[in-house]
């Protein structure tokens, strides 16, 4: 399982489409600096500039970025392959994923903020240590809605094999779901608190809001590990379906060729046994000894 683990993670950062694609992330985070700079530029402007870009264009995109990358011809197929190369259970193929994808999200965030901070300093934006430990939090918050998240949406494509649908519902999960409940301002109505049990991002950012006011929902930790652990176990019975729908078909083709290959003898028997053929079969022969 570990050496599935090390694989996964270190084939999805080697890919050329995560080398080119992420580093765009951080690039724009320097832009939107910059670009605040030349305006009304303070410590509070700029951790609300951070703020929103981590929740609107780093969280959402990075999940995106990964289940492109991860993407391949053929992807439950590529799944079984590679567990059976490591001699792990299909299973665990679906585990191993599900970890890797959430270890290099958690990880990109935790260089995101690393890399804010260096471009506070840098920008000068004088932002104190209580700041700073807030915005780690927020940061924090969205990387466990991130991996949990991305551990929700595989069953997608395990069950199509199609990254559009995956990303599209990340995207859903993580960027217009919250827009939608902050545009019409209904982050305290009764409807959020059970669209929160659906989407770990509304549930992250009911447990930094907790944090902030020192008062950290204990429940909420419990329920968004249910939101990773149940989409994980229907993805891997997504994966044992189609892979008894594949011994199926494979049953179904050796019994049309037995099937086959029975009718051609019973026809190959009735030909020799037919009267006329047999003579046809003598003069043959008789014809052939005339010849030598």
């Amino acid at each position: 399982m570990s050496g599935l683990l090390k694989e996964e993670i270190f084939t999805t950062i080697k890919k050329k489409r995560f080398i080119i694609l992420m580093p765009i992330l951080y690039i724009l985070v320097i832009v939107a600096g910059v670009m605040l700079k030349n305006g009304h530029f303070n410590d509070l402007t700029f951790l609300f500039r951070m703020q929103k870009y981590v929740n609107l264009i780093f969280t959402p995109f990075s999940g995106v970025i990964l289940l492109f990358t991860v993407h391949c011809r053929k992807y439950t197929k590529n799944s079984i392959i590679r567990a059976e190369e490591h001699g792990a259970k299909r299973s665990a193929a679906v585990l191993a994923r599900a970890l890797a994808g959430s270890i290099i999200l958690i990880a990109l965030h935790a260089l995101i903020l690393l890399f804010i901070i260096l471009l506070g300093l840098i920008l000068g934006a004088g932002n104190t240590a209580d700041q700073i430990g807030q915005f780690a939090v927020l940061v924090l918050m969205n990387a466990l809605a991130a991996a949990v998240t991305y551990v929700g949406v595989l069953f997608w494509e395990y069950l199509f094999a199609f990254p559009l649908v995956s990303m599209l519902v990340y995207l859903a999960a993580t960027i217009v779901a919250p827009y939608v409940y902050s545009s019409i301002d209904h982050y305290a109505n009764a409807y959020y608190k059970y669209c929160s049990y659906a989407f770990p991002k509304l549930l992250t950012d009911v447990i930094y809001t907790r944090f902030a006011f020192h008062n950290p929902p204990v429940l909420a930790f419990f329920i968004l590990l249910a939101q990773a652990v149940v989409p994980l176990l229907l993805t891997m019975l997504v994966f044992k379906f189609k892979k008894k729908e594949k011994k199926k078909k494979k049953g179904e083709i050796e019994e049309a060729v037995e099937e086959i290959s029975t009718a051609a003898d019973a026809i190959e028997e009735a030909v020799m046994n037919d009267p006329e053929i047999k003579d046809i079969m003598k003069e043959a022969e008789l014809t052939e000894d005339l010849n030598l």
